[in-house]
Formats: structure tokens, sequence, C-alpha cells
């Protein structure tokens, strides 16, 4: 007698337990979300204040440079009794306009907008992501899409800050004239930002075949 195959609907995915440790994350997600949802608002206000000019000359920036500058310093280190005599040769920091060109106020509202508005994007497809993995599901379409969505969102974060620190180099650093220090030329591009985004991307893929995976067993006995 012939054997008859029989095949059943498929099951819904097995959702795993949360332990202590998610409830941990979990909340503090959701407590680090709203809190930067407030931040985020405050730097709204405050981009939408630069580019109108609403603070007029009081307007004081301090700015991040983008690339280190050399320094000729002497100093000294002292362990003991020992001393030793050393030199300060590349250090990294800020600048403060005394009064802010209008041109690099547009700017940098225009990017003030585009950095938080990422920035807020990406915690949120993490939020989402963790909270289905609170729930106890993990391994499925929608936690895919949402870590193909923070990896794509992080490339685009990269791009920004890239352009960004280009605009500041070309337009600031390469014209600063100071009389101890010089600029040294090294600009810093953020590999690791990258790799973090592949990192995510190839998760998402290997997510989506233990998927499939699961979904064919499911179907067949």
């Amino acid at each position: 007698m012939k054997k008859i195959k029989k095949t059943r609907k498929p099951k819904k995915m097995n959702t795993l337990k949360s332990h202590a440790s998610i409830h941990i994350i979990y909340w503090i997600t959701n407590v680090l979300f709203w809190v930067f949802s407030a931040a985020a608002l405050f730097g709204i206000i405050m981009a939408i204040a630069i580019l109108f000019n609403s603070f007029g000359n009081d307007l004081n920036l301090h700015v991040g440079l983008p690339t280190s500058f050399n320094v000729i310093e002497k100093g000294q280190l002292s362990i003991g009794e020992s001393h030793t005599y050393v030199r300060l040769i590349e250090a990294s920091g800020k600048i403060n306009f005394v009064e802010t060109p209008p041109q690099l106020r547009i700017i940098y509202s225009i990017f003030m907008f585009l950095i938080v508005g990422i920035s807020y994007y990406l915690f949120l497809m993490f939020k989402r992501f963790v909270k289905n993995v609170y729930k106890g599901i993990a391994f499925n379409k929608s936690n895919i899409q949402l870590l193909k969505k923070i990896s794509y969102g992080i490339v685009i974060f990269w791009v920004m800050l890239t352009t960004y620190t280009l605009i500041q180099y070309f337009i600031i650093a390469r014209h600063l004239q100071f009389n101890s220090i010089e600029m040294s030329g090294n600009i810093e591009f953020y590999p690791w930002i990258l790799i973090v985004a592949l990192f995510l991307w190839v998760l998402s893929h290997i997510f989506m075949h233990g998927s499939q995976l699961e979904e064919e067993a499911n179907l067949t006995i």
C-alpha cells in the first residue's frame, strides 16, 4: 500500500523565554530612548535657533576639529623620584567661535538636523528590535528587517558624519592660523562605523537563513 505523505500547517514560531538580562536591557533601552528623545528635541530647538540667528552675536559655538594638530610643548613626567622630560607633538581638541560666521551657522544647523534625525531613527529601530526580543520573538522577518534598517541607517550616518568632517576640514581647519600650532592633515574617517554596519547586515542574513530553515522544518514531517 502506498504511503501518503502528510503535511501540516506551519506552526507559529516558538517564542523564547525572557531572561532577567532581557528584562534589564528592555527597560534600560526604554529609559535611554526617552532621555535621548528629550535631548533630540532640545537639539532640534537649538538647531532652529542657530539657523535663524536667535542668539545674535552672543552665539559662541564650541566645535570639535576633524583633524589633529602639531604642537611643540615641553613637559615633565614624574613617577616616584624619577623625572622624565617629554614633548607634546600631536593633539586634538575644539575651537570656540567668538562670533560665528553666518555661513558656518547655516552649515552647523543643517547638520544638527540631519545627525539628530538619523540618530533618532537608529535608536527607534533598535528599541523595536529589543521589544521583539523582550516579547520572546527573535528569529522572525520583522527583526530581520529591523536589523537591515539599522545597518543601512548606520551607513547613512557614516556618510553624513564623513561629509561633515570633510566640510569642517576644507572650510575651517585648513584656514586656521595659530602662532604655535599647525594642522597635521590627518582626518578621521571612522571606519569602525562601517564595520558595525557590515556586522549587522551579515547578522540579518544569518537570521534570514535560520528563519527559512525553521519554516521548512515546520512544513514537513
